[in-house]
């Protein structure tokens, strides 16, 4: 049998703190000297002009994310967190299938409409942000009647982000027992 590769997904609709959490996951396993990786799957097929439909999205994803995990498994990385809106199962299953031994969970992360059009608001520039407005709970039901996740966590707005981030870490078992909860500081800030 290979070596197992624990790998996290987080989705959610536009506004929920995928992004924001991840990052906050990242700075908490780097103080406890875990060795990972995290990214930011909506990226890996950000061009321009803008791929034709979904299934070339997610192709172009896969097929970015398969060349990219070798070079963090070079690195002595042990687990990957990925951060990003999933639109079917299939797609899921295509990002385990690119990681050798992928152990993969999948959380879903859930808040409030108005609080997912208060963050658009606040963190998304430009003409894209009327977009994800309307878009948002959209997102936000389909995520949901997919039924992929293996644990929905609240990351509304009275839920301290390092907190979550933690009760995620926690259940995964990839925080030590006595790990530091961060400080703020960070030697590349």
């Amino acid at each position: 049998m290979g070596k197992s590769t624990p790998v996290l997904l987080v989705t959610g609709a536009p506004g929920v703190g995928k992004t924001t959490l991840v990052k906050e996951m990242g700075e908490q396993l780097f103080h406890a000297a875990v060795p990972h990786a995290v990214i930011d799957i909506d990226e890996l097929a950000r061009v321009r002009p803008a791929v034709p439909d979904d299934r070339v999205w997610a192709e172009l994803t896969v097929a970015n994310l398969r060349v990219m995990w070798p070079n963090y498994e070079a690195l002595g990385v042990e687990r990957l967190i990925l951060a990003g809106i999933v639109q079917s199962a299939a797609v899921v299953d295509a990002y385990r299938s690119v990681i050798p031994g992928a152990d993969l969970k999948v959380v879903r992360l859930t808040a409030p409409v108005d609080t997912l059009h208060d963050r658009l608001r606040d963190r998304v520039p430009g003409s894209v942000r009327e977009f994800l407005l309307g878009a948002t709970a959209g997102f936000d039901r389909e995520i949901a009647a997919l039924g992929v996740e293996d644990l929905t966590v609240d990351n509304g707005p009275d839920r301290p982000l390092g907190q979550v981030a933690r009760e995620i870490l926690e259940w995964l078992g990839w925080l030590p027992a006595a790990a530091p909860i961060p400080s703020g500081q960070h030697p590349r800030a």
